[in-house]
């Protein structure tokens, strides 16, 4: 899971033990996190075997949710994904924009670093991956 400020990390554990004592008073099995940023409660939530509804305005929390509380580990199995992560850790580095704006210009990250998400990010393009597969392996960035 991601680090940052804001982040519910803390919370998740109260936020469980709530969501089971509502649940014994209602049977309900429906929640919505509504700022769902790096989706930590929504996917806590949906191991306690709730349907979840997570929402934020950034794009990266979409990516997020999509990956984390959209996607289904019954269709999307580890023996699924592995080889394809594996293909991922494996590709030579690539500069080019990105290394450029957030590498050399921003400093967000190392450049080695950068070049090797560049790297990903233009396979992901080039193998046509669309909505929740192009977000399950961008969130494993």
């Amino acid at each position: 899971m991601i680090k940052y400020i804001g982040s519910k990390r803390i919370l998740v554990p109260w936020i469980l033990k709530v969501a089971s004592l509502i649940r014994r008073l209602d049977a309900s099995y429906r929640v919505a996190d509504l700022f769902s940023g790096s989706s930590r409660v929504a996917h806590a939530l949906k191991g306690m075997g709730f349907w979840v509804l997570a929402n934020d305005i950034n794009t990266y929390a979409f990516v997020l949710a999509k990956a984390l509380v959209e996607a289904d580990a019954r269709t999307y199995s580890r023996e699924k994904v592995e080889p394809l992560l594996k293909t991922l850790m494996s590709l030579p580095p690539q500069r080019g924009w990105f290394t450029e704006r957030f590498c050399l210009e921003a400093r967000y990250f190392q450049p080695k670093n950068g070049a090797r998400i560049e790297a990903i990010r233009e396979y992901i393009e080039s193998m046509g991956f669309r909505n929740l597969g192009a977000s399950m392996v961008s969130a494993s960035l």
